[in-house]
C-alpha cells in the first residue's frame, strides 16, 4: 500500500473516529460557580453575622476591656477607705476618675455629695455603694426620644395625698408659709451618650408662684429652691435626683453669640458720691464679667449674711471668702436659721457687678440642630420663673441683691434686698431640673409631643 493510500485511509478513519479530549463542560463550570457562592455566603456569615467570628472577637475584647475597667475600679475602690471602714466618697472620686476612659459621677445637693457613686464606661454602667459593692446597671433603651420632647413623670410625692411641699417664713423670707405643689408634665433637656436624661419642667401659666423676700430670701433662695425641688421629685428606689434650674443651664447651651449678649449688658454704672468710686476689672466667672463697685456711703453698705462667702467683693477692705459660686449654697452651715438677715454694718463695701438684663433667639444656641428646641424649653414658656443663681447689681446710690428670672425671653433679675436695708418681695413659679439615670426605662410614644407637634402624645417614665 502506497503512502498516499494510507493518508488518505488514516484521514477517513480521523474523521469517522474523532480522538477523545478531557475538559468542563458547561453544568460543571455553573455547579461549581454555585457552590463557590454558597462556601462563599456561609464564610462570610462566620465573620459577619450575629454569632460570627469577628462579633465573638469583638466581644471578647469588650468583655476582656471590661474585666480590666473592673479590676482597675476595684483597686480604687480599696484606695478609698479611711480608718479601714469609712469609705471616701472625694477619694473614690478622684481614685476612679484616674482611671482611662471611664467617668465617675455623683449626685450632689446642695454642695453635698452622696452615694451612689456612677462609673460610665463605653458599654457598661457601673454603680459603687457606700459598702464599696461593684454593681452592673443595665441601660434603658433610649431611641425614639429627642430634646424638647414632653414626657410625663409622676414622683413619689406627686402620688400622694399631699402632692406639695411647704415653704416657711425661715426658707423664704417671706412672712406666710406657702405650699410648692408638684407636677408631672416635663421636657427633655439633654440625653447623653450613656443614656442618662436631664429633664426640665414644662412650665405652664397656672403653675404655682412662690415669695422670696428681703435679705433671708437672698441668703436662702438657692437652697431653698435646690431642696424642695429634690423633696417634690426624687425617687430614691430609682436614683432619680432633682433640684432647681440655675444660670449654668441655660448659658451652657449658648454659643459665643448667646453668652457675649449676657456679658456686654452688664452695666457700668456707677457711683457719683464722694470720695469717687473707684471702678476696677474683676475676674470672669460664669461667663459674666465682674466690675468691682465700691461704695463709700454714710452707712448705705448693708449687705446679706451670705455675701461675705461668694467672691469678688471687699467688706471693709477684706476680700469676700469666695467659697461658693453665684449658684452655690453655703455648704457649711448646718440649717437656715443659722444665716442671720445681715453681716454687721461695714464701713465700706465692694460688691462683683454680676446683674444682667438680655433677650434671646434660636440663633444664640450652640447646636443647630436643638436649637430651636432649647429656645422653645427654656424661653418660649410665656411664664416668669426663678432661677436658682443670685446676682448684684451697683447703682449710682445703692446695691441691689437679686435672684434671676427667666420672663418670656428674657433672662433678668428681681432685688430681694439693698445696701439701704429695705427688703423687696416678688414671686415667681419654680422651675426644676430632673436627672433620670439610663437604667430607668421610658414608655416611648409613636407621635410624640415636642414644639412642632403639640398634638402629639408625651413619652412616661416607667
Amino acid at each position: 500500500m502506497s503512502q498516499k493510500s494510507l493518508f488518505r485511509g488514516g484521514a477517513n478513519n480521523y474523521l469517522t473516529h474523532p480522538i477523545k479530549q478531557s475538559g468542563i463542560t458547561l453544568i460543571a463550570l455553573v455547579i461549581t460557580i454555585i457552590v463557590l457562592l454558597i462556601l462563599a455566603g456561609i464564610s462570610i456569615q462566620m465573620l459577619t453575622g450575629e454569632n460570627s467570628i469577628l462579633t465573638q472577637a469583638g466581644r471578647a475584647r469588650e468583655r476582656m476591656q471590661e474585666t480590666q475597667k473592673e479590676e482597675e475600679m476595684k483597686i480604687a475602690i480599696l484606695g478609698s477607705y479611711e480608718n479601714g471602714n469609712d469609705l471616701n466618697i472625694n477619694k473614690l472620686l478622684t481614685n476612679l476618675n484616674e482611671i482611662n476612659d471611664i467617668v465617675a459621677t455623683t449626685t450632689t445637693e446642695n454642695g453635698e455629695k452622696s452615694f451612689p457613686v456612677k462609673v460610665e464606661t463605653e458599654h457598661t454602667t457601673y454603680k459603687i455603694t457606700q459598702k464599696g459593692e461593684l454593681e452592673k446597671v443595665e441601660r434603658a433603651d433610649r431611641k425614639g426620644l429627642n430634646v424638647g420632647d414632653y414626657i410625663t413623670y409622676e414622683s413619689p410625692i406627686y402620688k400622694t395625698e399631699t402632692p406639695f411641699v411647704t415653704i416657711s417664713e425661715a426658707e423664704s423670707g417671706y412672712q406666710n408659709t406657702q405650699n410648692l405643689p408638684a407636677k408631672n408634665t416635663f421636657r427633655i433637656m439633654d440625653i447623653d451618650k450613656y443614656g442618662n436624661m436631664t429633664l426640665i419642667g414644662a412650665m405652664g401659666t397656672s403653675d404655682e408662684k412662690i415669695y422670696f423676700k428681703g435679705a433671708i430670701g437672698y441668703n436662702n433662695a438657692v437652697f431653698t429652691l435646690n431642696t424642695k425641688c429634690s423633696e417634690l421629685y426624687r425617687d430614691n428606689s430609682k436614683e432619680i435626683t432633682a433640684r432647681s434650674i440655675k444660670m449654668e443651664d441655660i448659658t451652657s447651651k449658648f454659643n459665643d453669640s448667646g453668652n457675649e449678649k449676657i456679658t456686654t449688658s452688664i452695666s457700668t454704672e456707677v457711683s457719683e458720691l464722694e470720695p469717687k468710686t473707684n471702678v476696677t476689672k474683676g475676674t470672669k466667672e460664669d461667663n459674666i464679667t465682674l466690675n468691682n463697685t465700691i461704695i463709700y456711703s454714710n452707712g448705705n453698705t448693708d449687705c446679706p449674711h451670705i455675701f461675705q462667702y461668694e467672691a469678688g467683693g471687699l467688706i471693709d477692705d477684706i476680700p469676700t471668702q469666695g467659697v461658693i459660686g453665684q449658684s452655690d449654697s453655703y455648704k457649711g452651715y448646718g440649717g437656715l436659721t443659722a444665716f442671720t438677715n445681715i453681716i454687721p454694718k461695714p464701713t465700706n463695701l465692694t460688691i462683683p457687678f454680676t446683674y444682667s438684663k438680655t433677650s434671646h433667639v434660636t440663633n444664640d444656641f450652640n447646636d443647630t440642630k436643638r436649637s430651636k428646641a432649647y429656645q422653645n424649653i427654656f424661653f418660649g414658656t410665656g411664664t416668669k420663673y426663678w432661677v436658682a443663681s443670685r446676682c448684684v447689681r451697683g447703682l449710682s446710690e445703692h446695691v441691689t441683691y437679686s435672684l434671676r428670672i427667666v420672663s418670656k425671653n428674657k433672662i433678668l433679675a428681681n432685688g430681694l434686698y439693698n445696701s439701704y436695708g429695705f427688703p423687696s418681695s416678688t414671686c415667681n413659679q419654680v422651675c426644676p431640673i430632673i436627672y433620670v439615670p439610663s437604667s430607668v426605662e421610658v414608655e416611648i410614644s409613636t407621635n410624640p409631643k415636642n414644639q412642632t407637634n403639640t398634638d402629639g402624645i408625651a413619652h412616661s417614665v416607667k
